[in-house]
């Protein structure tokens, strides 16, 4: 394979790595939002986080028209044991810093998940101690009479719905 080749990949995989490290920015700046619960700001974040990912998606196709090309396969260890060492140990950096880049997105979105998984749990929590769920009551029996006549006013339930 020509120098010059191997340039090429290179560049491309020197795109990824700034796409990821900007998708990388986002989740922590994604942890802070869900932290701070200012939801206003998810939705552009999200949008940004979208098209990130299709920059992502259409270098990683480059990439794989690129090693169809020339009939690399898999990992770029095969490919890099035959490189000058200049270009050895670019390529081999450059792969580096792609592979901690996902692994430290993987940690914030996990911890991500965890947050809106949490958050949910409260909420569902919250609006069914709203809707008097947690003692398994309803506002009105199926017949629609009102199954709970003579409870006191704190013990009124937030929602009136209807079954």
């Amino acid at each position: 394979m020509k120098e010059q080749d191997i340039h090429s990949l290179i560049g491309i995989l020197e795109n990824e790595q700034k796409v990821l490290s900007c998708l990388f920015g986002l989740e922590v700046k994604k942890n802070e939002i869900l932290v701070s619960q200012d939801l206003s700001l998810l939705a552009a974040l999200a949008e940004r986080e979208n098209l990130l990912s299709e920059n992502l998606s259409a270098l990683e196709e480059e990439r794989l028209a690129f090693c169809g090309e020339h009939e690399i396969e898999g990992d770029l260890a095969a490919l890099v044991e035959n490189l000058p060492e200049n270009l050895k140990a670019r390529l081999t950096a450059d792969r580096n810093s792609l592979v901690d880049t996902l692994k430290k997105i993987k940690i914030y979105n996990e911890i991500n998940s965890k947050i809106l998984q949490e958050a949910i749990k409260y909420f569902r929590y919250s609006v069914s101690l709203l809707a008097g769920e947690e003692t398994g009551s309803r506002t009105y029996s199926p017949d629609g009479t009102d199954p709970h006549e003579g409870r006191s006013r704190r013990e009124a339930l937030v929602l009136d719905r209807k079954i």
